[in-house]
């Protein structure tokens, strides 16, 4: 665009004002940022503000900065002023005002703008320039309205350094060195593959084959839900937390085949076998760490069950059961006929092989 610098006088106070739009809303819900910084001839920090300014255009949102620093201008008494803008549109604005027509939306910002002015307006004592600048030389007043944007709820002046403002102003009086560039550059030809072939496909493991494991659904198994039998063996979190591994896990027990439950623990699960010593057989899901009786558990009763010792381990406990228990258990035992490979002769259920 065609730009009109001049370099500031002797003795004028330089101020630098920049507006930043951004189409996206912040974190912070801000969409514009204004910075407005003033320094003397010497390149002497004297005042700063920035911020956003809610519901404003970007031209109302400049005069407003150029507005507040006017105001400071005539608090410390600053007689010479040269403002600096990167907007042409407010710039032409602001030089052709008397000869064209401020639509309703600029009336009171450009009113209020030459207001301060013309009732502050010593002849020969004060002046006031204004001239459009390139982004590049308003870098300093740029980088203020991008940090008011991100950090400030509202437009307001500060006092000191805040982020890299001194960089700029050094930067701006040519005593810094350049910025480093932070930009990641492309690494082609070093290490990298383009359009490689696809990978190979990883080798599937070997799957255990039992008889209804593999299909298991939520229907399959009435007394091991699919997520039970996945998982293997189920045991406490003190178990878990203890031994690690499927395999560790009820080590000792009949019914664990190298980590997953054997096809006979599974098979008298499914045809409710032990249903007949506790209801609790009877759930859909069995937790092996549930106490049944004083010092028995279920992984115990599954144990014996598989084993065939199951008249063993409950025969001196048969008190503890409740009738049908103890039927069953007498039936076991021998009371109601038994075979040799543990054929019970129920009268409840018929022949019955656990």
């Amino acid at each position: 665009m065609d730009l009109t610098w001049e370099l500031p006088d002797e003795n004028f106070i330089k101020i630098n004002v920049f507006c930043i739009i951004s189409e996206v809303p912040l974190p912070n819900g801000n969409t514009l940022g204004v910075g407005v910084i003033a320094r003397n001839d010497g390149g002497e920090n004297l005042w700063n503000a920035m911020g956003t300014m809610a519901n404003l255009s970007e031209e109302q949102a400049l005069l407003s900065g150029i507005q507040s620093a006017c105001i400071e201008a005539k608090k410390k008494d600053w007689k010479l002023l040269h403002i600096e803008t990167s907007n042409r549109d407010v710039f032409d604005t602001i030089i052709a005002q008397h000869h064209i027509i401020l639509r309703e939306d600029q009336r009171e910002a450009y009113a209020l703008f030459n207001t301060v002015h013309a009732n502050n307006r010593k002849n020969g004592r004060t002046d006031r320039c204004i001239s459009c600048v390139p982004a590049s030389m308003n870098g300093t007043a740029r980088y203020l309205a991008e940090y008011g944007m991100r950090n400030m709820s509202e437009f307001a002046e500060f006092k000191g350094m805040i982020g890299d403002l001194s960089y700029h102003l050094d930067r701006d009086m040519g005593m810094a060195l350049m910025s480093p560039l932070l930009e990641v550059g492309s690494n082609m030809g070093e290490g990298e593959v383009i359009d490689a072939p696809k990978p190979p496909s990883p080798v599937r493991g070997h799957k255990r084959k039992f008889s209804t494991l593999d299909r298991a659904t939520p229907t399959a198994h009435p007394s091991f839900v699919p997520t039970t039998l996945s998982l293997s063996i189920l045991g406490s979190s003190l178990h878990a937390n203890r031994d690690k591994g499927k395999s560790k896990l009820y080590k000792d027990y009949a019914f664990n085949d190298d980590g997953v439950v054997c096809p006979r623990a599974i098979k008298m699960m499914e045809e409710g076998k032990l249903a007949g010593f506790n209801d609790f057989f009877k759930h859909e899901v069995v937790d092996m760490d549930v106490p049944l009786l004083s010092g028995i558990y279920a992984r115990d009763v599954l144990h014996h069950a598989v084993q065939g010792t199951l008249h063993s381990l409950l025969a001196d406990r048969s008190s503890q059961w409740d009738s049908f228990s103890r039927m069953f258990l007498w039936l076991h035992a021998g009371g109601g006929g038994s075979s040799g490979d543990g054929v019970l002769y129920s009268p409840f259920k018929g022949v019955q092989k656990v």
